[in-house]
C-alpha cells in the first residue's frame, strides 16, 4: 500500500476486479467523442489533484480497452513552498509506480516568465504548463495530451470570459479536443463524481493550497460567484452553464464554417506580394457577423490580434472613402482602395509609429 496524508493507495488500482459507474460513464464519453485511436501514446498533465489523479486512473484502467499507452508529466511551477511540492512530486511518483505509469518531472520559473512578459501569474503559469506539455509530448512522441477539466471548470471558465468579454467562439468554452492534440475526456463529469469515484477506489490526492487564493479572479469565481448564483437564482447554475456553452460551442462550429466561404469571397492573396486584399463589395454584403469572423481569421493570419474594436474598424474602413489608411498593433496596416482593402506590413513584424505609406 501507498500512503499520502491519511489515504491510501492499493496496487490493485492499475486494474480493479469490477468496473466502477464511473469507468462505464467515461469509456462511453471517450468512445462518443472519438477522443482516442488504437495505438494513442496519451501524455497525462499529472498535478496529484483530484482531478487528475481521477483522470489517471480512469485511462490506467481501461487502457488495454482503449489499445493505448499512457504517460504523466507533474509541473513544479516554482511557486509553493519546497516542502509542498517535495510532498507533492513523491505522491505522483507513489502513484504512477503503483499504476506502472512513466512519469516525468519538469521544474519551471513561472515568476520569472511572468515578470518577462509583464503577465500575470496565472496566465503565465498556463503558458509554461502547455509549453511543456508539447515539448514533452515530442519528446515521448505523445499522439495526445489529455487534460483533467471538467464540467465545474468549464463553468468558471464560461463565467470568466464573460466578465473579460468575449464572442460567441470564447463563450463555447473549453473543447473536448483542440489542434487535434490536447483532449479533455473529463470535461461532461463533476467534480463530485471525480471525488466520489476516488473516495471508493481508495485512492488519495494532492491539494493546492493557491487554489484557496481568493488574489485569483478564478478562484473568486469557483468559491464566491458560482456559489453565489447557485444559492439566489439556480442551484443546476454549473449544469446550465456547461449545456449553454455546449450550444454556443455547437453554433460557433456552424458560424465558422459560414465564414470559411464566406472567406472564399472575400480574400485575395496576391502570389507576387506578402500582402492580404479583401473585396470591399464582398465584404459589405456579408451578413455582419460572418464578416466579422472573416476580419478576425485574416487579422490572426496576420499575426494581429483580433480584437474587437480592431475588427470593427476595418468594417468602418471598408465603408470609408478610397484613400483612408488604418494602423493596427504590431506595424500593420490597412489601406482603403477603390475595390479593395489591402493588409500588410510596409517594414515587417514589429511596433512602428507613424504613417509607413512612403515605403510602398
Amino acid at each position: 500500500m501507498l500512503r499520502y496524508g491519511q489515504v491510501q493507495i492499493p496496487h490493485h488500482t492499475r486494474r480493479p476486479l469490477s468496473m466502477h459507474p464511473l469507468e462505464k460513464k467515461f469509456q462511453a464519453v471517450v468512445r462518443d467523442t472519438n477522443l482516442f485511436l488504437p495505438g494513442d501514446r496519451v501524455l497525462v498533465g499529472f498535478s496529484g489533484g483530484p482531478d487528475s489523479t481521477a483522470l489517471l486512473l480512469l485511462l490506467a484502467g481501461l487502457r488495454s480497452v482503449f489499445s493505448i499507452s499512457l504517460a504523466a508529466l507533474y509541473v513544479n511551477h516554482g511557486l509553493r513552498p519546497a516542502a509542498a511540492t517535495a510532498a507533492d512530486e513523491e505522491h505522483v511518483r507513489n502513484v504512477c509506480r503503483a499504476l506502472d505509469v512513466r512519469l516525468a518531472i519538469r521544474r519551471l520559473d513561472v515568476a520569472r516568465v511572468a515578470r518577462a512578459r509583464r503577465t500575470g501569474i496565472e496566465d503565465a503559469a498556463r503558458v509554461c504548463r502547455h509549453a511543456a506539455l508539447r515539448t514533452t509530448a515530442q519528446r515521448l512522441a505523445a499522439s495526445r495530451i489529455a487534460l483533467g477539466h471538467t464540467a465545474d471548470d468549464q463553468a468558471e471558465e464560461l463565467l470568466l470570459r464573460l466578465v473579460r468579454g468575449a464572442g460567441r467562439g470564447g463563450l463555447a468554452g473549453m473543447r473536448f479536443i483542440r489542434d487535434g492534440l490536447l483532449v479533455r475526456p473529463l470535461l461532461s463529469f463533476r467534480k463530485q463524481e471525480l471525488l466520489a469515484f476516488l473516495r471508493d477506489r481508495g485512492v488519495g490526492f494532492c491539494h493546492d493550497e493557491s487554489n484557496d487564493d481568493l488574489c485569483f479572479v478564478r478562484n473568486r469565481i469557483r468559491r464566491r460567484l458560482l456559489p453565489f448564483l447557485a444559492a439566489e437564482f439556480n442551484p443546476n447554475i454549473t449544469t446550465t452553464l456547461v449545456h449553454t456553452a455546449d450550444i454556443l460551442r455547437q453554433e460557433d462550429e456552424l458560424l465558422a464554417r459560414l465564414a470559411g466561404q464566406a472567406a472564399q469571397e472575400i480574400v485575395l492573396r496576391p502570389a507576387d506580394r506578402p500582402e492580404i486584399r479583401l473585396r470591399r463589395s464582398r465584404l459589405l454584403a456579408t451578413p455582419v457577423a460572418l464578416g466579422r469572423r472573416v476580419l478576425e481569421q485574416v487579422l490572426i493570419e496576420l499575426g494581429c490580434p483580433p480584437r474587437f474594436e480592431h475588427v470593427e474598424a476595418v468594417r468602418r474602413l471598408a465603408l470609408a472613402p478610397p484613400g483612408k489608411r488604418l494602423h493596427l498593433p504590431r506595424g500593420l496596416r490597412v489601406r482603403g482602395e477603390r475595390d479593395v482593402l489591402v493588409l500588410l506590413y510596409p517594414q515587417g513584424r514589429r511596433r512602428v509609429r507613424g504613417d509607413l505609406e512612403t515605403v510602398f
